[in-house]
Parts: structure tokens; sequence; C-alpha cells
């Protein structure tokens, strides 16, 4: 399932400018049409999603997933691509022009009637055209799992988007959560699953956007209320 809908990109695009999506999970997503330009979908799982004649200029969708990805008609120009797999992506009529393939996997993608103009596709040719060593590519930022027990709260924990915190309790019952926005985007901490851990029970959130929430966590029999502040940066 993709860490995001359709109708929160747009909200995202529409207050914030350009996204930053490294490493999201954007497969079967619709994003046909969608202003994409100059976002960083770096490592990010497109595969399945439609990007049909989104604009996608400058955007960095290096070492992406995007495997049977449907972007015909979309303009890619001045893209960064390396090390992305298209295989099988539907690319016909797509604006590639000076766009960068550097090692990007394109057996079965079907390139009918796209521009690729200036278009670099390895390494050699890359290094050659700008008279330096061929591109080391960056290393993905692995989303990381931050844990905090409700007996030892802390004031402050500094996350990252797409960093998970998992809040562990005792109690019998779980605790009602408020989150009250400090600065920063519409939604910064996203609730996503409930569960039982090893030895305590669990709440699961996701960091979705930047910027800082205060977390007020109560228990229904009164027992304990603490409070807490999360930024995502």
């Amino acid at each position: 399932m993709a860490d995001f809908t359709r109708s929160e990109l747009v909200r995202r695009i529409a207050t914030g400018g350009s996204l930053r999506l490294v490493g999201a999970d954007l497969s079967h997503l619709d994003m046909s049409g969608l202003a994409l330009s100059g976002a960083d979908l770096s490592y990010a799982n497109l595969s399945h999603a439609d990007l049909e004649g989104a604009t996608l200029t400058g955007a960095s969708l290096w070492s992406a997933r995007a495997q049977r990805a449907r972007m015909r008609g979309a303009n890619l120009s001045s893209a960064q691509l390396g090390l992305a797999d298209l295989k099988d992506a539907d690319l016909r009529d797509a604006v590639l022009v000076e766009c960068d393939l550097t090692g990007a996997r394109l057996d079965g993608a079907d390139l009918s009637r796209s521009r690729l103009d200036g278009t670099w596709l390895d390494t050699m040719q890359r290094a050659l055209a700008i008279g330096a060593p061929p591109t080391r590519f960056p290393q993905p930022q692995r989303a990381e799992t931050h844990m905090l027990s409700m007996d030892y709260p802390r004031d402050l924990i500094e996350m990252r988007r797409s960093d998970r915190l998992q809040l562990r309790y005792s109690q019998e019952a779980p605790p009602e959560i408020e989150l009250t926005s400090l600065w920063g985007d519409e939604t910064v901490l996203r609730h996503v699953a409930d569960g039982d851990g090893l030895a305590q029970k669990q709440l699961l959130y996701v960091a979705t956007g930047r910027g800082r929430v205060r977390v007020e966590a109560s228990f229904p029999d009164g027992t304990q209320t603490i409070s807490f502040d999360v930024e995502v940066c």
C-alpha cells in the first residue's frame, strides 16, 4: 500500500512546492498529470505507478524502482534517473531531453517516439561529456525506528521523514493520543498500526512531513498522562 494518497500529494504540492519523498512507497499510485518538477523521488518505489502526462522536469529518481510504471507523455527533461529500474516501463512519447539515465535498467521499456536529445545513457559517456570521473551515486538514507516507552518518556524525539515511531505501553488499554502541530506541514506524524510487541503493546506512527508536533498520551483509567515533542526534519 502506498505511503500517500493522490489527494495528499496534491495538497502538499499546493502548500509546499517541490516534494521530498526519498524512499517513499508510491507503488500503484495515480499521479497522472501532477506537477512534480524538482521532486526528490530517490529510492522511491514507483512500480506500477501511473505518471502519464506528469511533469517531472529536474526531478531526482536516483535508484527508483519503477518497474511497469506508466510514464507515457511524461516530461522528464533534465531529470536524474541514474540506476533507476525502469524494466517494462511505458515511456512512449515521453520527453527525456538531457535526462541522466546512467546505469538505468531499461530492458523491456517502451521508448517509442520518446525524445532522447542529449540524454546520458552510461557512466563512461557521462564522464567524457563533463570531463570528470564517473558519478558516485548517493547512498540511501534508510528509515529508522525510534522506540519510546510510556514508562520512560523523553522531552524531544528527532526524526527524519519516513522514520517510524513506536510507542510502547504496559497498561491494559491503549492510550488516547492527541497531536498538536507546533509548526510545519499539515501532517507530520501519521498513525499506521497497532499491535502487540515482544513484551508490551505498541502504537506505530510514521513521519510523513516536516515540522514539530506535541504528542499528548493519556490512559482511560487516568493512571498516567505524558507529553513530548516530535521534530521531523
